[in-house]
Protein backbone atom coordinates (compact mmCIF):
# COMPACT_ATOMS: atom_id res chain seq x y z
CA UNK A 1 0.00 0.00 0.00
CA UNK A 2 1.64 3.44 -0.73
CA UNK A 3 2.05 6.23 1.74
CA UNK A 4 -0.22 9.42 1.14
CA UNK A 5 1.32 12.79 1.42
CA UNK A 6 -0.06 14.32 4.36
CA UNK A 7 -1.83 17.75 3.66
CA UNK A 8 0.31 21.13 4.82
CA UNK A 9 -2.72 23.10 3.89
CA UNK A 10 -1.49 25.17 1.21
CA UNK A 11 2.14 27.47 1.00
CA UNK A 12 3.43 28.54 4.52
CA UNK A 13 3.10 32.20 5.16
CA UNK A 14 6.14 33.86 5.42
CA UNK A 15 6.76 37.32 6.67
CA UNK A 16 6.22 40.86 5.35
CA UNK A 17 8.98 41.83 2.95
CA UNK A 18 8.68 44.00 0.94
CA UNK A 19 9.22 42.98 -3.23
CA UNK A 20 11.18 44.71 -5.30
CA UNK A 21 9.38 46.56 -8.09
CA UNK A 22 11.06 46.67 -11.23
CA UNK A 23 8.69 49.66 -12.45
CA UNK A 24 10.28 51.40 -10.20
CA UNK A 25 13.45 52.26 -12.00
CA UNK A 26 11.40 53.58 -15.05
CA UNK A 27 9.60 56.08 -13.55
CA UNK A 28 9.85 59.59 -15.45
CA UNK A 29 8.11 62.29 -15.93
CA UNK A 30 5.67 62.52 -18.24
CA UNK A 31 2.50 65.53 -19.11
CA UNK A 32 -0.22 64.63 -16.10
CA UNK A 33 -3.04 63.31 -18.45
CA UNK A 34 -5.57 63.97 -16.29
CA UNK A 35 -5.26 67.38 -17.10
CA UNK A 36 -4.71 67.00 -20.44
CA UNK A 37 -7.87 69.74 -21.61
CA UNK A 38 -6.64 72.28 -19.97
CA UNK A 39 -2.74 71.99 -21.21
CA UNK A 40 -4.27 71.97 -24.76
CA UNK A 41 -6.31 74.46 -24.22
CA UNK A 42 -3.05 76.95 -22.06
CA UNK A 43 -0.63 75.48 -24.69
CA UNK A 44 -2.99 77.10 -27.38
CA UNK A 45 -3.54 80.36 -25.99
CA UNK A 46 0.43 81.05 -25.38
CA UNK A 47 0.67 80.03 -29.40
CA UNK A 48 -1.83 81.76 -30.45
CA UNK A 49 -0.12 84.64 -29.12
CA UNK A 50 2.72 84.05 -30.27
CA UNK A 51 4.69 85.01 -33.81
CA UNK A 52 4.74 81.26 -34.82
CA UNK A 53 3.53 80.41 -38.55
CA UNK A 54 0.20 79.92 -38.51
CA UNK A 55 0.61 76.95 -40.44
CA UNK A 56 2.80 75.78 -38.26
CA UNK A 57 0.80 75.65 -34.90
CA UNK A 58 -1.50 72.75 -34.96
CA UNK A 59 1.44 70.08 -35.59
CA UNK A 60 3.73 71.84 -33.26
CA UNK A 61 1.14 71.82 -30.44
CA UNK A 62 0.35 68.01 -31.23
CA UNK A 63 3.88 67.67 -31.46
CA UNK A 64 4.56 68.89 -28.10
CA UNK A 65 1.50 67.25 -26.50
CA UNK A 66 2.52 63.62 -27.84
CA UNK A 67 6.57 64.56 -26.59
CA UNK A 68 5.59 65.42 -23.13
CA UNK A 69 2.95 62.60 -22.46
CA UNK A 70 4.41 59.33 -23.93
CA UNK A 71 7.91 59.89 -24.06
CA UNK A 72 8.87 62.45 -21.44
CA UNK A 73 8.75 66.40 -20.55
CA UNK A 74 12.52 66.64 -21.23
CA UNK A 75 11.88 65.58 -24.78
CA UNK A 76 9.55 68.25 -25.43
CA UNK A 77 11.54 70.62 -24.07
CA UNK A 78 14.53 69.68 -26.83
CA UNK A 79 12.57 69.74 -29.56
CA UNK A 80 10.86 73.45 -27.94
CA UNK A 81 14.81 74.78 -27.83
CA UNK A 82 15.37 73.17 -31.57
CA UNK A 83 12.65 74.92 -32.28
CA UNK A 84 14.06 78.23 -30.87
CA UNK A 85 17.41 77.36 -32.25
CA UNK A 86 16.07 77.33 -35.59
CA UNK A 87 14.13 81.18 -34.90
CA UNK A 88 10.56 79.64 -35.54
CA UNK A 89 9.55 80.09 -32.26
CA UNK A 90 10.99 83.43 -29.64
CA UNK A 91 12.55 83.35 -26.51
CA UNK A 92 9.71 84.30 -24.46
CA UNK A 93 6.96 81.59 -26.14
CA UNK A 94 9.77 79.12 -25.52
CA UNK A 95 10.06 80.09 -21.92
CA UNK A 96 6.58 80.48 -21.26
CA UNK A 97 5.53 76.56 -22.86
CA UNK A 98 8.52 75.03 -20.76
CA UNK A 99 7.18 76.96 -17.55
CA UNK A 100 4.01 75.45 -18.80
CA UNK A 101 5.13 71.66 -19.10
CA UNK A 102 6.37 71.86 -15.73
CA UNK A 103 3.34 72.99 -14.32
CA UNK A 104 1.50 69.74 -15.87
CA UNK A 105 4.18 67.75 -15.14
CA UNK A 106 3.13 64.25 -13.32
CA UNK A 107 5.92 61.57 -12.14
CA UNK A 108 4.47 58.35 -13.69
Amino acid sequence: MARRKKFSGGKKKQGFRKKDNPGERLRKPLLNLGRLDYFKYDLNEIVEGSDMNEDLRPSFMASVTAKASQRSISDAKDYISELEGREELSEETAQRIKRLLDRYTKVR
